[in-house]
């Protein structure tokens, strides 16, 4: 049984809207040249709901792609899951976590357990930033936005090896 690769995205909650087409191309490739099956998406930041929309327009090509809502919080009562996911999940381990920190642990769960992601940062401080350096040299990562941030303690200012590709698009 082969499992399904898994992208997630990571982005700022404000988004300049001039990225519509680089994220497209980005979710394309990660299909196509990456294999990516499962892509993970938060709810709370522009981006999030960006790329969830992205990804669904892309299922009427890729139609046995799914979008899977990555919870923070339990939800409420009669809460209904937003139209283009397929399905969510809460991650276990979660439930202890105070809430203005349930985003940022949400984030380091999808960074330590995807295998591919998709960022857009503009500025290295913040959950997104924080989520792309803990996602470690070993995973593919397309970026993409008009600005590169950098990063001393992280993988931005790392050489590139053989497992890993960090690039623009």
């Amino acid at each position: 049984m082969t499992s399904k690769k898994i992208c997630a995205f990571f982005g700022h909650r404000t988004v300049d809207t001039n990225i519509s087409d680089a994220l497209y191309d980005a979710i394309r490739k990660a299909i196509t040249e990456y294999g990516v099956r499962t892509f993970w998406c938060g709810n709370k930041g522009e981006f999030d709901r960006m790329a969830a929309k992205t990804a669904f327009q892309l299922k009427r090509e890729f139609p046995d792609i799914e979008i899977i809502y990555v919870r923070a919080y339990l939800p409420k009562s009669g809460e209904k899951l937003p139209e283009c996911y397929d399905d969510a999940i809460y991650p276990e381990g979660l439930e202890g976590v105070p809430k203005r920190f349930a985003i940022s642990r949400r984030n380091m769960w999808m960074a330590r357990n995807c295998d591919m992601a998709i960022v857009y940062i503009e500025h290295d401080w913040g959950g997104a930033y924080q989520a792309y350096c803990a996602i470690g040299k070993e995973k593919t990562t397309i970026r993409i936005g008009k600005k590169t941030a950098f990063c001393k303690n992280c993988r931005l200012g790392l050489p590139k090896n053989g497992k890993k590709s960090d690039f623009m698009v």
